[in-house]
C-alpha cells in the first residue's frame, strides 16, 4: 500500500512517508542533478539541427512505479497526453494510478516558444491533485519545460513543475525523459521522475497525432 500524508505547510505533499523526511543536504544534491541534467538536454536540443518536427498531440500509455524514503513503493497505470490549441497555446493530462488506493493528476495549460522546427521552451500553470482513501486535496502548479528531437528518431523532454501551498511552501516536483519512435508517430517513451521524498519511473508507448 502507498504512504502518503498531507502536511499543513503544503495541503499537497506528493507520495512521502512517515516520519523521515529529506534533508536540506539531500534537497540541494536533488537539485543540483536537475540542473545538470537541464543543461545536457538544453546542449544537445538548441544545439541539433533537425529536420523532424515537435508535435504537441501527444498520448502515452503505460507504467509508473514510485519509491519513498521509507522503502514503501508502488506501481500502476499511467495515461498522459497533449493537444495543441494554436501554434504556441497547449493543454496537457497526467494521470496516474498507484495499487488502486492512490491517483495523481496533473492538468496544465501551457504557451511554448519555438527555438526551431524540432524543439521549444514552455512554461505552464495548472493544478495537482491526489486521491486518496482519506480524502482528496489539489493545488495550483507552476512549471518550466524544454522538448526537443536530437535525432529524427529521438526526442528528449525536461520539466520541473512547483505545486504550490495555501501557505505560500511548496514542493517541486521534477521529471526527465526521452522517446525513441519506430514510426514517424508512434514510439516508446521512458522518465524518470523525482520529489521531496520520493523517486519513480515511467514506461509507455508514445504516440503523436
Amino acid at each position: 500500500r502507498c504512504s502518503v500524508i498531507m502536511r499543513p505547510k503544503t495541503q499537497l505533499t506528493i507520495l512521502t512517508c512517515l516520519p523521515e523526511m529529506w534533508s536540506g543536504i539531500q534537497e540541494k544534491e536533488l537539485l543540483i542533478k536537475i540542473n545538470k541534467l537541464a543543461l545536457i538536454a538544453a546542449t544537445f536540443i538548441c544545439g541539433a539541427a533537425q529536420s523532424a518536427d515537435l508535435s504537441f498531440n501527444t498520448l502515452r500509455v503505460g507504467y509508473t512505479q514510485f519509491d519513498t524514503d521509507c522503502s514503501s513503493d508502488c506501481d500502476g497505470l499511467n495515461l498522459a497526453g497533449g493537444v495543441a490549441f494554436n501554434e504556441n497555446f497547449f493543454g496537457k493530462l497526467d494521470y496516474s494510478r498507484y495499487n488502486g488506493d492512490l491517483g495523481l493528476t496533473f492538468v496544465d495549460v501551457g504557451y511554448r516558444w519555438n527555438l526551431s522546427d524540432a524543439s521549444a521552451f514552455f512554461a505552464t500553470l495548472g493544478y495537482a491533485r491526489v486521491d486518496t482513501n482519506f480524502g482528496d486535496v489539489s493545488d495550483p502548479t507552476i512549471g518550466l519545460g524544454l522538448r526537443g528531437m536530437v535525432a529524427p528518431s529521438f526526442e528528449l523532454e525536461g520539466n520541473l513543475r512547483y505545486i504550490t501551498g495555501s501557505s505560500g511552501d511548496g514542493d517541486a516536483v521534477a521529471e526527465f525523459g526521452g522517446t525513441y519512435f519506430f514510426t514517424e508517430t508512434a514510439g516508446l517513451n521512458v522518465a524518470l521522475r523525482g520529489g521531496d521524498g520520493f523517486t519513480g519511473a515511467l514506461v509507455g508507448a508514445r504516440f503523436n497525432f
